[in-house]
């Protein structure tokens, strides 16, 4: 009958207070214990360093993180500026990617618009307006004293005459205009009469009869003593229109003001699609 092998005793180091308080005290007898000068547990001081010390490397380690995921994104955002910026100055150049260069804002390629403003007839500007064709009957007085020189006013690929704008380039156009419409006080004694105020916009084609696109109405009654009575009517829409179209304006009174270019205006700008 063999003999029971030897039994083998482990025992804990005892160096410092850090590695006691971590294992624990031992159950085993055979286990030589601490010293009986030192403390059977750790003490605060050094519970607090331990905490403080596993704190500053989460802060530590966060910090890092953070340094290093911010710098990506700052490093991808400048790569992405970088190269907007570059292809924004090179779809200037001609061909690139097939694509013609951008235009100028007030080159010959850029998109059409106008706007006139209306002034005071004169025999100079009141013009040829037998090509119009027939006018509706409540807007039956067009309007052909507008502005398009002036400082409130501009001309782009866009052409003038006799009272119409020209339409040199096909294309959804916004079309827009306001009257301001101005009618003198009734005679003194007289009973107020209301007014209709109606203003219209029509699209005149290679055809005779001009189309209406436009049509406002108002009716206004003014108190006995007004100096005059006062109105405006905008409008403004979305059209298709084709290259030589001409744009008109027409009324149901010539009593507007035609003394103010901010009040009674018409215009149109293509937009870019």
């Amino acid at each position: 009958m063999g003999l029971p092998p030897p039994t083998q005793h482990y025992f804990r180091s005892d160096s410092s207070d850090s590695s006691a308080c971590m294992m624990g005290a031992s159950e085993d007898p055979e286990v030589p214990r601490r010293k009986p000068g030192r403390s059977g547990s750790c003490s605060p001081a050094w519970l607090a360093t331990t905490a403080m010390a596993i704190l500053a490397l989460q802060v530590a380690s966060t910090t890092g993180l953070f340094v290093y995921f911010t710098m990506s994104i700052s490093k991808v955002t400048e790569n992405i500026l970088h190269r907007s910026l570059q292809k924004g100055l090179t779809s200037t150049s001609p061909g690139t990617e097939g694509q013609p260069p951008m235009p100028h804002p007030f080159s010959t390629g850029a998109q059409p618009s106008a706007h006139v403003t209306l002034i005071p007839y004169t025999v100079a500007n009141s013009g040829n307006l037998d090509h119009l064709g027939e006018l509706p009957q409540s807007c039956r007085y067009p309007l052909h004293n507008w502005e398009s020189r002036g400082l409130l006013s501009h001309l782009r690929n866009i052409t003038f005459k006799a009272g119409a704008l020209r339409v040199s380039q096909g294309g959804k156009y916004y079309v827009y205009s306001q009257i301001y419409f101005r009618y003198p006080a009734e005679a003194e004694g007289s009973q107020p009469t209301s007014q209709q105020l109606v203003q219209c916009i029509s699209r005149q084609t290679a055809y005779r009869q001009p189309i209406l696109l436009l049509k406002g109405v108002a009716t206004k009654c003014w108190s006995p003593e007004a100096e005059y009575g006062l109105h405006a009517i905008y409008q403004g829409g979305l059209f298709e229109l084709k290259a030589g179209d001409e744009l008109l304006v027409s009324v149901s009174s010539l009593a507007v003001d035609d003394t103010d270019g901010t009040s009674s205006y018409f215009g149109a700008f293509r937009l870019a699609m």
